[in-house]
């Protein structure tokens, strides 16, 4: 399996974590739907987030790690760390259910979605910076 492909599927499992987010922001805003479809949907996609962030963790890992060999400063590297951070808080609320901590979670998965752009769209950014 190559590292491109690990990358693929690790953008897909990230897609997968934010559709819950950005169906119900879109459905709230504009949509306003109330189908019982919708509501299937979303509660599937909640039920799959734990289990496709702890996928993301492991094959991000993997895919970073086939790309180098090693650990190096660079987007990915970066964006791991968001994605670490993300699930933590995560966990966090699961265990703790104190909306101060979804409010960073959500904050946090914002934030490691740009990494994600930065990523995927200009992998070597960082190394023209250091």
């Amino acid at each position: 399996m190559s590292f491109r492909l690990l990358g693929n599927i690790s953008g897909i499992l990230l897609l997968f974590q934010i559709l819950p987010f950005v169906l119900n922001f879109v459905n709230r805003k504009l949509i306003k739907s109330k189908s019982p479809e919708f509501r299937t949907l979303m509660k599937w996609l909640r039920k799959i987030h734990k289990y496709t962030g702890a996928l993301l963790l492991i094959t991000a890992l993997i895919h970073g790690f086939m790309a180098f060999g090693t650990i190096r400063f660079h987007t990915g590297s970066v964006l791991y760390v968001m994605v670490i951070l993300t699930a933590a808080s995560g966990l966090g609320f699961h265990k703790k259910k104190k909306k101060r901590i979804l409010q960073m979670h959500r904050f946090l998965a914002g934030v490691m979605f740009l990494f994600f752009l930065l990523h995927y769209f200009f992998p070597g950014a960082l190394s023209s910076l250091f």
